[in-house]
Formats: structure tokens, sequence, C-alpha cells
């Protein structure tokens, strides 16, 4: 049924026309983004953490409470990755080649997501080695994860 599917699929959207607007529009949809993905994932967030969080008031060197907060540190994980992967997508519609960017940027984009916990201390930075060895479960899905033990087989397959 692939080729009838493709006849009712919409055209996609090519290269924005202008990168500046493009990447605008990104960073407006932030916090609605960054709101659903660390909910699904179980965080308990607010619009108001996820905007401290982005505004620089967040100080876990000062606060004691942001630094132990996992649901701040997540949010602040999550912070420092989209302004990664934010480089990333501003260097593929500015023409670079997208396969490329995303081998050589996928590990930064990756530390960046849990630097703020392995700083804090609560998971070790040998955690981010490899792939995942522990359960995932995504809130209010239907989808259920491979579970960890099969994860690296099943890498090897999606290549």
């Amino acid at each position: 049924m692939r080729n009838d599917v493709l006849k009712v699929f919409p055209h996609p959207p090519g290269l924005p026309v202008n990168n500046e607007a493009y990447l605008h529009f990104v960073d407006e949809i932030y916090q609605t983004d960054a709101y659903h993905s660390l909910s699904i994932e179980g965080y308990r967030v607010t619009p108001e953490l996820i905007e401290r969080v982005r505004s620089g008031a967040w100080s876990p060197d000062s606060n004691e409470a942001d630094r132990q907060n996992r649901d701040a540190l997540a949010a602040r994980g999550y912070w420092q990755a989209f302004q990664e992967v934010k480089l990333a997508v501003a260097k593929i519609i500015g023409g670079a080649n997208p396969g490329t960017i995303v081998r050589t940027a996928h590990r930064e984009w990756y530390r960046e997501l849990f630097q703020p916990s392995v700083a804090a201390g609560l998971i070790p930075a040998t955690a981010l080695a490899g792939y995942r060895n522990d359960f995932v479960f995504l809130r209010t899905s239907r989808y259920v994860p491979p579970r960890w033990e099969t994860v690296r087989d099943a890498m090897a397959s999606a290549l």
C-alpha cells in the first residue's frame, strides 16, 4: 500500500525560505516541546521551571534545591541538548550535509542531555557510554520500548 499512501501524503516542505525566521520559530516552540518531551518521560515540570532554566534563573551552583531537583536537572539537560540540536539544524538549513552533521553531533546531544545529572552526581558518567541498560517507560503511551537487554541486537538490525 506504499504507493497508495504516497499519493495522499503531503509533499515535503523542503528547506525554509528564511533560515533566521525558521530558527526563531524553533525557539518559540521550545517551551511546549520541552514540557511535553520531559513529561512523557515522567518528569514533573512546569512551564515556569522550563522558563527558569531557559532564562538562566536556574542556578545549581548557588541553589541546593536546583542542584538536587531531578526534574530541574532534566529540564536543564533538555535545554543544553536543544541548543546543540538547534546549531545542527542551522548548519543543515544552511546547506551542510544532514547525514554528516547528525553523525558527528549525535554524541554531543546525548552528552548535553544528561550532563547536569552527571555533574550533580546523580548518574555516573560511565552510564552514558553504550546503549541503555535500564527499563524505559513512556507515560500515557501504548508503545512499549524494547527491553534494554535487546537494544544492542535491535540496533544492528536497524542499520
